[in-house]
């Protein structure tokens, strides 16, 4: 960073027109009013010096197009602590007053007057470079990766904590576009997201935090947070992504969950093989009891028989929860099998017309996805039932291409596009059930009700 430069160093000036010969009018004039001023005339960006970093002052000579042009190609390359000022007759200030204010910090009707501002334009030069000061410092020492882009994706600046994140240093990411640090094929749709905000004013990912997929340097791919917002600097608009590797809270909640679906098979083999075993067991003593009461000529033995078909009915349901609880064996097959044996409960239970319906060979290695795969097939099928008052439940289960496809459909009320604040934890945990699988989960509406929810797994 540099130091008060006007102070210590004299003013280095840029001079933009597109006239050559009215900048080397206005450079004489400044020339003549003080020593402290050196003036660069440029009418083309060939004409800029390759160290035109140096300059403190940038000054527009004229409102031509082609000078606003010139400034905006040379804008990229500008230290953010530079004055931006106008020096142009009041004639031609008037119909061009609104573009020059969003390019400029001042304007001058004579270059004469900029003798008068010195001091002025010290005090701003001071601030803004204790301001840039402050927010390289923050920039510095946040511990979120903090990438500006402009509208062509190309990198403006990289922070401390992205160059720690991505393995890049700042250096080499300036001046690169923004998708080599995202893996396919989120590289390829990623600048249409832009141009297509920018034409539409649609948001797709503009003030929406998500999660994504990055892109390390070794080439090892990880979840982060990514929330982008719209900024305007120096009469340009750039994008700003704050970016957080959210790898170890992923693991944590795979973690949580296989520890709370290890909880549920042993609460399910409990009902299964103690309660169940148990009711059986009662259920057999009753039917002896049944028998034993008729032989007797007993008048108790309709109630008898009542509480026989009650132990037989707890029993049934017992077993029912324990295969809710307990649902996919460690076999390629058991998803399939699991989700039929759900459906025939559901209509059970329930009484709604819910199927199943498979194409494809069905061929899961990971156990894991397997179960999370029926829990995202349970919770929806539930959802449906209990919150979109469906009357029919259709699970389709597509292999092919690699891939394999859950969809539920149902045809009840709809998904909200707002949740209800007493909508519980369920969607929530679908999420994060398809992805710490890797899996692509979509829940969407129909034009005429219903609800389909679609989980996508590589395999």
């Amino acid at each position: 960073m540099k130091k008060n430069v006007i102070s210590d160093q004299g003013i280095y000036t840029l001079l933009l027109g597109a006239e050559e010969e009215r900048l080397n009018e206005i450079a004489r004039v400044l020339k003549g009013i003080s020593d402290r001023i050196f003036v660069h005339p440029i009418v083309s960006t060939k004409d800029s010096r390759e160290n035109s970093g140096d300059c403190r002052l940038v000054m527009i000579a004229d409102a031509e197009p082609s000078t606003f042009e010139l400034f905006d190609r040379l804008d990229g390359s500008f230290d953010s602590t530079i004055l931006k000022l106008a020096c142009i007759p009041l004639e031609e200030v008037t119909p061009n007053l609104d573009e020059l204010l969003s390019r400029v910090d001042d304007i001058l009707l004579h270059p004469e007057e900029l003798v008068l501002r010195l001091p002025f334009l010290d005090k701003r030069l001071v601030i803004r470079e204790k301001s840039e000061l402050q927010n390289r410092a923050i920039l510095e020492t946040i511990v979120d990766g903090i990438i500006t882009i402009d509208s062509e994706g190309e990198i403006k600046s990289f922070n401390p904590a992205a160059e720690k994140i991505f393995g890049y240093t700042s250096s080499a990411m300036v001046g690169k576009n923004v998708s080599m640090l995202m893996p396919s094929p989120h590289r390829e749709v990623h600048t249409s997201f832009i141009s297509d905000y920018e034409r539409t004013g649609v948001a797709k990912i503009i003030g929406i935090g998500r999660e994504v997929v990055g892109l390390k340097k070794s080439g090892d791919q990880f979840p982060m947070d990514l929330a982008v917002s719209e900024i305007y600097t120096a009469g340009q608009k750039l994008y700003t992504g704050v970016v957080r590797d959210v790898t170890e809270r992923r693991q944590l909640e795979q973690e949580i969950l296989r520890i709370s679906d290890q909880e549920r098979r042993r609460i399910g083999q409990d009902l299964h093989d103690g309660l169940g075993q148990m009711l059986t067991g009662i259920g057999l003593i009753a039917q002896s009891l049944v028998g034993r009461l008729e032989r007797e000529g007993s008048g108790h033995v309709d109630d008898m028989i009542e509480v026989a078909e009650l132990i037989k009915e707890a029993d049934q349901n017992a077993r029912t929860l324990a295969r809710g609880l307990v649902p996919v064996e460690l076999d390629d097959y058991g998803l399939e099998d699991a989700l039929h044996m759900m459906v025939r409960n559901v209509e059970r239970l329930f009484g709604v017309s819910c199927k199943v319906d498979r194409s494809g060979t069905l061929f899961i290695r990971d156990t894991s996805a397997t179960t999370n795969l029926y829990r995202i097939a349970q919770e929806s099928v539930s959802n449906a039932i209990k919150h979109g008052k469906a009357e029919n439940v259709e699970i389709s289960l597509r292999t092919s291409d690699g891939k394999v496809e859950l969809i539920v459909t149902d045809d009840g009320i709809g998904f909200p596009q707002v949740l209800p604040d007493d909508r519980g934890m369920g969607v929530r945990i679908m999420k994060y059930r398809a992805r710490i699988i890797g899996a692509t989960l979509e829940i969407r509406s129909g034009s005429k009700g219903g609800t389909t929810v679609s989980c996508i797994l590589a395999v």
